[in-house]
Order: C-alpha cells, then sequence, then structure tokens
C-alpha cells in the first residue's frame, strides 16, 4: 500500500511541475484513489498567479470521479472561498474555483452541488460556477448569474446559463435592466439582459425594450434596438439603430447596419444614408458595406452612382460591390485611370482574373507598388505564365514588360526549388 502510494505522489510531483506535467495526467488518473491525497493537497496548496499546476490537479480528482476525489475537490473549494486576494492572486484564484466547480458538476446532480455552485456565485463572478449553474439550469442562481454580466470575462458563460435557466430568470433580467447605473461594464450587463430579454420572452418584453430605446446609455439603446430589429419591429427601432451606426467598436456599428438590413424599411434607410452627399464618409461606408451584402435590386443603381463619388473611399466600396455582382468589363475599365490607387487595384485585378491581357500589362506598369503587388497576386492565382509571356513579347511598356520577366523568372525559381525538394 505505501509502494501505491509513493507511486501517486511521485506521479502528483511531476503533475506539478510547469514544464512537463500535462505529460503525466494520464499517469496520475490511472493511480485512482491513491493519488487523491496528494491531489488534494495541492489543488489545497497556496495561491500562485500561475495555477497551472494547481488546475491539472482539479482535472485529475475530476477525472477519478471517485466518492474521495469528489470530497477533495470540495474541500479544496470551500478553502478557496475563505481567502482573501489581492487582484494578481484573485484572478489566478478564480480559473481554480471554474476549474473545481466544472470538475463537480462532471459528476451529477446532487443537492450539495447546487449548493456548492451558489456559495461558488455568491463569493463573485467564477465563469465555470455560471457554467455548471447553467448546466443544471439551477433557477435560484439567476440574480448572480444577472450580476455575473458585468464581469467582461463571466459575461458569455453567465448569459449562456441564463438562457438554460429561461423564464425563471426573467424577474432578474427586467429588474436589472430598468435599473439604470453610470459605467461601461453597468451598460455592457443591462444591453446583455436586453439581448436575453429578447430571446427568453419575444413578445412580453417588447414595451420593456421599446422603452429602453430612450435610455441614457447608448449599448442598451442599441441592444434593445437590434433585438426589435430582429422580431420585426423596425418602425420604434430605426432612430436608435441608425444612431449605432457611428458606434465603437467598429462590429457594433457593423451589427446596426446588418440588423437594419433585414427589412425593407431598414434597407431604404441604408440607402438613403449611402446616397447623401452631406453624410459623414464613415457613416455612408458602413451602410454600403451592410448593403452589398443583400439582394436588394435598389442596390446596383446605387452602387454605380457611388462609384463615381468624390470620395476614393466610397468609389472602392462601391466598386467592390460592382465586382462581387459580376461587374462586366465595360464596367470596370473607366476605373483604370482613376487617381486612387484603392480604386485602381479592384478594377485591375477583376479585369486580369477575367483574362485580360492588357490589364495585366497596365497593372504591372502602375505607378502604385501596392497596386502592382495586388496585381503580381492576381497572375499568380490564375497561374498566368502564358499571359506574362504575352505581356513580355507583346508591345506594352518596357517597365511592364521587365516586370513581368521577373514574375516568370521567380516562378521558374519556385518551380526549381520545389522540384529539389521533392527530388
Amino acid at each position: 500500500m505505501d509502494a501505491a502510494l509513493d507511486a501517486a505522489a511521485a506521479a502528483v510531483a511531476a503533475l506539478a511541475r510547469l514544464h512537463d506535467g500535462e505529460l503525466h495526467l494520464a499517469e496520475v488518473v490511472a493511480q485512482g484513489d491513491a493519488a487523491v491525497s496528494a491531489l488534494g493537497a495541492l489543488l489545497a496548496s497556496q495561491p500562485d498567479t500561475v495555477p497551472e499546476p494547481r488546475l491539472r490537479a482539479a482535472r485529475a480528482l475530476a477525472a477519478i470521479g471517485t466518492p474521495a476525489a469528489r470530497d477533495a475537490l470540495r474541500y479544496a473549494l470551500h478553502d478557496s472561498l475563505r481567502r482573501r486576494l489581492f487582484p494578481p492572486l484573485a484572478a489566478a484564484e478564480s480559473d481554480v474555483i471554474s476549474a473545481i466547480a466544472r470538475g463537480l458538476s462532471a459528476g451529477g446532480d446532487t443537492a450539495a452541488l447546487r449548493e456548492d455552485l451558489l456559495a461558488v456565485l455568491a463569493h463573485g463572478c467564477h465563469p465555470g460556477a455560471c457554467a455548471a449553474a447553467g448546466e443544471l439550469a439551477e433557477a435560484r442562481a439567476a440574480p448572480a448569474l444577472v450580476r455575473c454580466l458585468e464581469d467582461d470575462v463571466a459575461r458569455p458563460h453567465a448569459a449562456a446559463a441564463l438562457l438554460r435557466i429561461g423564464a425563471a430568470a426573467l424577474p432578474a433580467l427586467r429588474a436589472r435592466l430598468l435599473s439604470e447605473t453610470a459605467g461601461d461594464s453597468p451598460s455592457a450587463a443591462r444591453a446583455a439582459c436586453a439581448r436575453l430579454l429578447g430571446a427568453l420572452d419575444p413578445v412580453g418584453a417588447r414595451p420593456l425594450l421599446i422603452a429602453a430605446l430612450a435610455d441614457a446609455a447608448p449599448p442598451v439603446r442599441w441592444a434593445s434596438a437590434r433585438v426589435l430589429a430582429e422580431q420585426g419591429v423596425i418602425t420604434e427601432a430605426l432612430p436608435a439603430l441608425l444612431a449605432a451606426l457611428d458606434a465603437a467598436p467598429p462590429s457594433d456599428a457593423q451589427a446596426a447596419a446588418a440588423a437594419l438590413c433585414a427589412s425593407a424599411e431598414g434597407r431604404g434607410a441604408l440607402l438613403a444614408l449611402a446616397a447623401d452627399a452631406a453624410a459623414p464618409a464613415e457613416r455612408r461606408l458602413t451602410a454600403l458595406a451592410a448593403l452589398t451584402e443583400v439582394g436588394d435590386a435598389r442596390v446596383v443603381p446605387l452602387l454605380h452612382a457611388l462609384a463615381t463619388a468624390p470620395d476614393p473611399a466610397l468609389r472602392a466600396a462601391a466598386l467592390r460591390g460592382l465586382i462581387r455582382r459580376g461587374a462586366t468589363a465595360e464596367d470596370l475599365r473607366p476605373h483604370l485611370d482613376d487617381p486612387a490607387a484603392e480604386v485602381r487595384a479592384p478594377a485591375l485585378e477583376a479585369l486580369i482574373l477575367s483574362g485580360d491581357i492588357l490589364a495585366a500589362a497596365r497593372g504591372l506598369a502602375d505607378r502604385d507598388r501596392g497596386v502592382r503587388l495586388g496585381v503580381a497576386a492576381a497572375l499568380a492565382r490564375i497561374g498566368a505564365r502564358r499571359t506574362l509571356l504575352r505581356v513580355l513579347f507583346g508591345r506594352g511598356s518596357a517597365r511592364a514588360r521587365l516586370r513581368a520577366a521577373r514574375l516568370l523568372l521567380a516562378g521558374r525559381s519556385q518551380c526549381a526549388h520545389q522540384t529539389h525538394a521533392h527530388e
């Protein structure tokens, strides 16, 4: 027996090594209950900013899964909950607490587990405990999970758990949405409440979401507007969604534009915005990017109109939209003389991909290095050795012929290298 305990202790010591401890996890689990004492001691050891050894101990105990292993997990959990730590250590300890909560929940649903999870969530916003409470659909955890929506790390886990809890979470979600508090984290939490209410109670939450369109916090207004737009309530949401096109980060503005594109009324508002020469260019670009993703017949005339706009960024965006919709060579050639490289580049590349030799010669002689690199990449994509030879021996400019020769030599050199490597 002593020999078995010694072997288990040696395996656990190897598990605790930072550089290769992970390799010994299966060996420790194979020791079974003989390793529980050493694992429990490792898991209950002093906190450290590098928690990996203790995380492995939690995973090993969960994998062993015997009553003794679960007792060791519970002891370590309550020991961790009693500790009061400074932020760096507290963050690492939260990872350990989460690992223990996940390990305990893997062993099945018990009354003791539910009480433990409630104690963990009362202690703090630990992602693993949030996830475990969701797996058990523990309704009593809903208020704590709503509080965890204020934590950036725990928020997605808490939101997923609240969705699984379902209708029992609605009172806590409604109360949090209605409690206006300042700050980024409270606003993010209330915005998450708006999204969850829309998912869990689409009809019943609608009056509350409409009222939230006038909320003092922009994230709450925008989240409510997107939910309402997804439900087809676009008229009320339209002003807030249009305002959200200025949101930061850009992903929020793009989400608002996508929500507007979901309805004819919203697309009409985006079309008007994109065509408005007095509107800020960034707003017009956001609207245009969303519109190019939809099949509305009104988009193509707009793209043709904006392809000649004074702003080169708008011209480039419109031209890319036309290319995605199958622009013809006649649509593209006028843009080869555009003063902006960002407009010439997509036109040249699209023509080259269609096999246009004149465009290849012109692109290789372009004064902008970025355009030339894009042209070379387009030629490489189509395996354009024949096209390059025609440019080389054609009547194009000396600059274009020289660059065609360089690309041919580069391709030949690469082919020879690959052949040599194969041999």
